[in-house]
Order: structure tokens, then sequence, then C-alpha cells
């Protein structure tokens, strides 16, 4: 027989009477459990005022501009060739520094191909959701020719219609070098810097309109303690072990963590239990025992230890009735949840 859950949740949202665009509401959850929702702030600059207008003519800043190379020796020494520049969108501020895919050629070939560009979304997917901004760029070194490729996103006219612009630019970087020689090493460096911050103009390619307020939308993630707690609780059982004492065991010692004094049947059984949630991180089962029997058949569990390694998805307090005849063990268990919540479980 399945139970109905009571779903109950309070927001607001404020809008111009002529506003025509489909409304978004978000909210706190308030019953069955207490949740305010964390929301991604989104790609960088997408609300910025601008944003959509000074897409119309994609512009990039380019600076912090030099390559590096070095002879080496081949016994000592090996050969170098660095690269690095640095790409801002003026549309909306949005930054990535650049580097070649693999970090630094060892070689003295006269070209480096694809280069690797990040900016925010490396500091958590959480914070920017599922719509991060995505650069990827080349850079010719025999003729410093420097190509790029971006797309990024803008809602700061209307959040109900976020636009995707995808837009690409290939300019000559005019670049002066030097040679010396390292006294240390007596290798060959050669230095090639610019002068200062260039800016390139290039042509829009694409551009699409989203759904609405998907820029801000978390992202899907597999079910976790919450959800699973409340939708479909079930438990993973492992390890299940009957013991009699007669012989000594493992089993039918305290285990690491619980206090000696605390009674466990010589004769009963024992298992590894975790919530059924497809997120479980790093945890792993914890250990039940058992202990003193209560009325109608019922034992109190006696819990090892969880190893104090975040929040767990195991029972805080546990019963449990074995029976052998039929086979079947039930759990009556009470566990918290609060991967949705910095504050409530």
């Amino acid at each position: 027989m399945k139970s109905s859950i009571k779903f109950k949740a309070i927001g607001t949202q404020s809008v111009a009477p002529d506003y025509t665009s489909p409304i978004l509401v978000r909210g706190s959850l308030l019953e069955p459990v207490k949740i305010t929702p964390q929301y991604p702030e989104g790609p960088w600059g997408h609300s910025s005022p601008g944003c959509l207008a000074k897409s119309e003519t994609p512009t990039w800043v380019i600076s912090s501009i030099h390559t590096l190379e070095e002879t080496g020796d081949g016994i000592d020494t090996v050969p170098y060739k660095g690269l690095h520049l640095t790409i801002t969108n003026l549309a909306n501020g949005y930054e990535a520094s650049c580097m070649p895919n693999t970090g630094f050629s060892y070689t003295n070939s006269p070209q480096f191909t694809r280069l690797v560009c990040s900016g925010d979304e490396f500091q958590g997917e959480d914070r920017v959701g599922q719509y991060p901004i995505s650069t990827s760029a080349s850079f010719q070194d025999s003729t410093k020719t420097l190509t790029i490729n971006q797309t990024w996103y803008c809602d700061d006219v209307d959040p109900a219609k976020p636009v995707q612009i995808t837009a690409s630019a290939t300019a000559s970087l005019p670049m002066s070098c030097t040679t010396r020689t390292l006294p240390e090493t007596n290798q060959i460096q050669t230095l090639c810097t610019s002068s200062g911050p260039l800016s390139l103009t290039g042509t829009i390619s694409s551009t699409t309109t989203l759904a609405p307020y998907v820029l801000t939308d978390p992202r899907p993630t597999r079910d976790g303690c919450t959800l699973t707690s409340l939708l479909n609780p079930r438990w993973t059982f492992s390890h299940f072990r009957i013991y009699n004492g007669s012989v000594p065991s493992p089993e039918s010692i305290p285990p690491i963590g619980v206090d000696p004094q605390t009674p466990i049947i010589p004769q009963g059984v024992s298992f590894d239990i975790i919530l059924a949630a497809e997120e479980r991180g790093f945890q792993y089962p914890i250990e039940v025992y058992q202990g003193e029997e209560k009325e109608g058949g019922w034992h109190e569990c006696v819990i090892g230890p969880d190893g104090e390694n975040g929040v767990a998805l195991w029972p805080y307090w546990c019963e449990f009735r074995w029976d052998g005849g039929t086979r079947e063990l039930r759990i009556r268990a009470r566990w918290e949840c609060e991967e949705l919540s910095s504050v409530e479980k």
C-alpha cells in the first residue's frame, strides 16, 4: 500500500503590471521537511547591464601575452616552450587564462595548436550551474596568430528569455622577441611579449534563445539522503551474520568505539546497513549488532563506529527483529538528512 506525501511551500515574487513573460517564483519547502534551496549564480556576467547589447559586437581584450622558449642541452636540461595569455570578454567581464593543452610543450615545434582556457567555472559546478562559459583557442607561434571561439550567456534584458551567444575572432598579435644565453646553463632563451593589452573584435556565429530562467537552475543530481528518505526510503543490507556465542568471534565482541559495558547478546545476528540513496559520497555501510531484547521479539541496535565522516546515511537509533523460520528481517530506524540545507535537518 502506497502512502501519500503532502508538500507545502511558500514563495514570493515582484513583477511589473505590464510584464508579459513567464514569471518564476522560487520559494522554500515547509512540509514534509523544511528546505531552502540554494541556487547557482549562473554563468559569469549573464545579468550584467548591457551584456546582450555589447554582445552584438563581440570584443575581447587580450593581455598578459608572452611565449618563452629554452633550448635545453638534452642532458641536464630539457627543451622548454611555454605560452600564456588572458582573454577578457567586454560584454560580460568574463576572464579566461589560456595555455597549451599539455601545460608546457617540451619540443622545438614552431606552432602551438590547441590552447586550454579556463575561468571562474573551475570554482565549482554548483556555483556556476548548467551553463558554464566555454572558450577554445589556438595560437600559431610562427605567425603569432591567435584564434578564439567562445560561448557565453546573457539575460540582462529579460531573465525569462536568456540568450546563448557563440562568436569567434582571428588576429595576428604584434609581439617583440629577445634572445639571450643563460649564464648558468648556456641555454638559449627566447622571450616574446606584447607591448600591452590588445582589443580583438569578432563575429557572431550563432545565437539561441533558451528556456526561461535556466541560467540559474541547479544542476541535476542523483537522489541523496533527503529525497530517498521522503519518496522511497529503503536500506541496503550486507554482511549478515548469525552467531551463537559457542565459539569466540569478532561478532560477539563489542565493536571499537562501543562502551564495553553495553550489553551485546552472545546469541543473535549482526549486519551492515546504509541508506539506499543513489548519492553516497565516500560513505560505507555501518555495523549493527544485536542488543537488548525488547517487547515483541524486537532487539535494540548496537551501532558501530561511524568514522565521523560528514552527513551520515546510517540510523542514529534503530530496532530490528529477525525471524529465523521465515528468514525475515524487519527494522525500525531514525536518521537525519542535511545535505540540501545547511540549517534544517
